[in-house]
């Protein structure tokens, strides 16, 4: 990829990374109402190429699942279409976390084993 190409493909991941987060908090407030915390994550076996995911909202007295936003697919299939276009740093997992206060946190996980701790990373997300 040339310089120009790939300041395009950070630009556009960029883009995609707030259109989800946009898209989770729309969601959530619409399913729950009020919300403290919301958590994405992504995880992706780099053998299969499979992955799966979780969106999950805090309130302060519980967490709960929160269903896919319609455009949610679309965004991160788009999302993982361009990062398969980098050879270097691919990453198999992505995190965002969005405070109700609109703090945004973005971590990518370029561990190719990380799939395998997303049932135990989500007993570390549940203040419950």
């Amino acid at each position: 990829m040339t310089d120009e190409s790939v300041e395009f493909a950070l630009e556009r991941q960029g883009s995609i990374i707030k259109a989800i987060a946009q898209q989770i908090v729309q969601a959530a407030t619409s399913q729950l109402g009020e919300w403290i915390e919301l958590i994405f994550d992504h995880r992706e076996d780099a053998d299969s190429g499979s992955g799966t995911w979780r969106i999950v909202a805090r309130s302060a007295l519980e967490r709960k699942w929160i269903e896919e936003p319609s455009m949610f697919f679309s965004l991160r299939d788009e999302l993982l279409e361009l990062r398969d276009q980098f050879q270097d740093g691919h990453w198999y997992g992505l995190s965002i976390h969005i405070q109700r206060s609109g703090e945004v946190d973005v971590a990518f996980n370029y561990d190719p084993d990380c799939i395998e701790t997303f049932d135990e990373d989500e007993e570390r997300q549940s203040p419950f």
